[in-house]
C-alpha cells in the first residue's frame, strides 16, 4: 500500500482534529482496504537448485558445519590477484559445491574495500555469492550468501550470539551460521555465513500470504540514514551521486523498477510522522505506519548488547521494510560483529555502552529513537523488554552456555584454519571473562559488566 502525497497530507491533517479516535479508525480501515486489494506481487518460478524439498534451513540449520567448494572461472589465484592489484571485486562466474550438492554456475566476488584503485592483500577475504547472477539456479530458496571474515572479532561469535538474542526476543533478523570454504581445492578457512536481506529473506521471514513479501525494502547505505524529515522529494533521501552503484541514503532494493511503487511516498509518509506529527498525537499516528513493538524488542537487544554501529550508533546497518499485509514498516537489523563490547560508544559516560534512556552515540538527531522513547507507554514497554533480556539471557550462566555450544560447533575447525589471522590463545581469551584495558571487551567480561550496569540503571 503506497498512498500518494495528497492522500497522506490529508491524513496527516486529520490527526490534529479533535475527534482523534474516529480519524485513527478511518486510517486503519484505509490501510486494511489497500492490503486486501493488494495485487502487485509477481510469482517467482526460478528453480531452487538440487533436491526436491528446498528450504533455507538446509543452509543454516544443519547438524554439522557445511563445506563450500568454489571453482572460479580463471582460477582463484587470478581472482585474488585482480582484486589486490587493480581493486576488481565484480562478480565472476564460478562453480559451487555445498557438501554433496553441486551448481555449475554462480556469481562470486571478493567483498572487501578498495582504496586508490587497489585492494589489500589479506590472509582471507570476505566473499559474496549470488546464485542466479549468471542465470543459474537459486539454491534452497536463497539468492545470495555472505561469507564473512568478521575481522574485528577474534571470537567469531558476535554475529551468531546477537542473531540468537534477536530470535529469542522475537526480532526478525538474518540467519547466521558457519561454513568452511575452499577454492580450487585450496582451503581458505572457516567463515561466518550470513543470510542476505533481500526478496528471498522477505519470503523466508514474512511468508507469502497476503503478499507479505511484495513490499518496498529500503537499505540504509551510509551516509544519510538518520530518518529525519527532509520534505516530500525522493531525492532528499536517495543520493545517486555517491560512489555506491545503487546510491546512498535510503536505497529501495525491491520494486525499484516499478513506477507505481518506487516513488518513495510510503517512506515519506513514515518520515512525515516522525518529523511532523505533534507529541500528543504521535503515539497513535506512529502505530498506523510502523511496527512499534518489534522495534522496541530490537532496541532492547541492541542497547543491551552495545550495537553501536546500528541506527542509534553510527546511523547505519539497518533496513526498513513496508509490509503490504499489515501496512506497517518493520525495522530489520544487520551486521552485528561489533556488539558485545567490540566498539566503544564515544559519547556515553557508561564504559559498557550506551545509556538506557539515551541510546545514541553522537549528538546527531535520531528521531526514531528519541520520539518513541518520549512516549511513556513505549518507554515502559522498552524497559520491560530490556529487563527480560538482562534477567533471562544476558547472564554469565546463559551466555556461557551459548558460548560453549559455539565452541563445540566450530573450535576444532578454527584450530585447523591457517588463515584465521589470530592465534588460538587470542581466540580463547576473547570469549573469556578476563578483564581488558580497553575495547574490545572479552565476551563474558562484557556480559558481566553490562549486566551489572543494567541492574543499576533499571532496578
Amino acid at each position: 500500500f503506497v498512498p500518494n502525497a495528497a492522500d497522506w497530507a490529508a491524513t496527516r491533517d486529520h490527526w490534529q482534529d479533535a475527534n482523534m479516535v474516529t480519524r485513527k479508525v478511518a486510517v486503519v480501515m484505509t490501510v486494511l482496504g489497500a492490503v486486501l486489494t493488494y495485487g502487485c506481487g509477481t510469482s517467482e518460478t526460478k528453480d531452487d537448485g538440487p533436491g526436491e524439498e528446498a528450504s533455507v534451513e538446509k543452509i543454516f540449520e544443519l547438524e554439522t558445519i557445511p563445506a563450500i567448494q568454489l571453482t572460479p572461472s580463471g582460477g582463484w589465484a587470478a581472482l585474488e590477484a585482480a582484486y589486490v592489484a587493480h581493486g576488481k571485486n565484480e562478480y565472476i562466474e564460478s562453480g559451487f559445491g555445498f557438501n554433496a550438492d553441486q551448481l555449475d554456475s554462480i556469481g562470486l566476488r571478493i567483498r572487501e574495500g578498495v582504496e586508490g584503485g587497489e585492494g589489500r592483500e589479506r590472509e582471507k577475504y570476505s566473499l559474496k555469492i549470488n546464485f542466479d547472477y549468471f542465470d543459474g539456479k537459486r539454491y534452497n530458496k536463497t539468492d545470495k550468501l555472505l561469507l564473512a571474515v568478521d575481522r574485528p572479532d577474534p571470537s567469531m561469535m558476535r554475529e551468531a550470539l546477537t542473531a540468537r538474542m534477536y530470535e529469542t526476543m522475537g526480532v526478525l533478523a538474518p540467519r547466521v551460521d558457519y561454513a568452511t570454504v575452499s577454492a580450487d581445492g585450496e582451503e581458505l578457512g572457516l567463515y561466518v555465513m550470513k543470510q542476505v536481506v533481500d526478496k528471498r529473506f522477505l519470503k523466508d521471514r514474512f511468508g507469502t500470504a497476503d503478499h507479505a513479501d511484495d513490499g518496498n525494502l529500503y537499505q540504509c547505505v551510509p551516509p544519510g540514514c538518520l530518518l529525519e524529515w527532509a520534505g516530500e522529494d525522493k531525492g532528499s533521501y536517495l543520493d545517486t551521486s555517491c560512489a555506491e552503484e545503487g546510491g546512498c541514503g535510503l536505497v529501495l532494493i525491491t520494486n525499484e523498477d516499478d513506477p507505481s511503487q518506487n516513488d518513495y511516498s510510503d517512506l515519506v509518509q513514515l518520515l512525515d510522522v516522525l518529523g511532523n506529527i505533534p507529541d500528543e498525537q504521535f503515539a497513535a499516528a506512529l502505530q498506523v505506519v510502523f511496527d512499534v513493538d518489534s522495534f522496541l524488542r530490537y532496541l532492547a537487544v541492541a542497547v543491551a548488547l552495545g550495537d553501536h554501529e546500528s541506527y542509534f550508533g553510527a546511523g547505519q546497518d539497518f533496513y526498513l521494510y513496508h509490509r503490504p499485509d499489515t501496512g506497517l514498516f518493520t525495522y530489520i537489523p544487520w551486521d552485528h560483529n561489533r556488539t558485545y563490547g567490540a566498539k566503544k560508544c564515544e559519547t556515553s559516560t557508561e564504559k559498557t555502552g550506551v545509556r538506557v534512556d539515551k541510546p545514541w552515540c553522537d549528538m546527531s538527531p535520531r528521531p526514531l529513537v528519541t520520539r518513541i522513547l518520549g512516549v511513556d507507554e513505549f518507554r515502559d514497554q522498552y524497559h520491560t523488554y530490556l529487563k527480560k533480556v538482562r534477567d533471562d539471557y544476558l547472564t554469565e550462566a546463559v551466555q556461557g552456555q551459548w558460548i560453549d555450544e559455539l565452541v563445540a560447533r566450530f573450535a576444532e575447525l578454527l584450530q585447523s584454519d591457517e588463515n584465521r589471522g589470530f592465534t588460538m590463545d587470542e581466540y580463547w581469551t576473547s570469549i573469556s571473562a578476563i578483564p581488558t584495558e580497553d575495547n574490545p571487551s572479552n565476551l563474558l567480561e562484557f556480559v558481566k559488566n553490562r549486566h551489572a550496569y543494567l541492574l543499576e540503571a533499571l532496578p
